[in-house]
């Protein structure tokens, strides 16, 4: 092993396309997602980890099953909602935005975890090189 195998931040900021399907099918649309791991998004990661379990703890002693699961489900859509914005740098869609990027987010529900996923895999890829 060489001293740059250990340079690895370069790698997960550089990030990947992770393609985009309609109706379950591929399209040539896709969304460029750095490594979860990337220390642009450390601050992120951690705060999106926290609330995570701040939001499992929160719900426990509910009795109403069914509002503490939807409950439940809308603050852990905005948890992921939040993270994924900032692990999404770019698409092949017009011009990029944040905004636009919230829009496509919030009309998708589980897109949000699917990038986030995505993200987490590519730190499993690097860890395997």
């Amino acid at each position: 092993m060489n001293f740059e195998d250990f340079l690895t931040d370069d790698i997960l900021t550089e990030g990947k396309q992770m393609p985009l399907l309609k109706g379950g099918e591929p399209t040539d649309h896709w969304l460029h997602v750095i490594g979860a791991a990337s220390r642009s998004v450390t601050r992120d990661r951690i705060r999106w980890a926290i609330n995570r379990e701040a939001i499992d703890s929160k719900y426990e002693e509910v009795e109403d099953k069914e509002k503490l699961l939807v409950d439940k489900a809308e603050e852990g859509e905005a948890n992921d909602m939040a993270f994924a914005l900032k692990l999404v740098t770019a698409w092949s869609f017009d011009k990029f935005s944040k905004s636009k990027l919230k829009q496509l987010l919030s009309a998708n529900q589980g897109l949000s975890f699917l990038v986030i996923a995505f993200a987490y895999e590519q730190d499993g890829e690097r860890e395997k090189k």
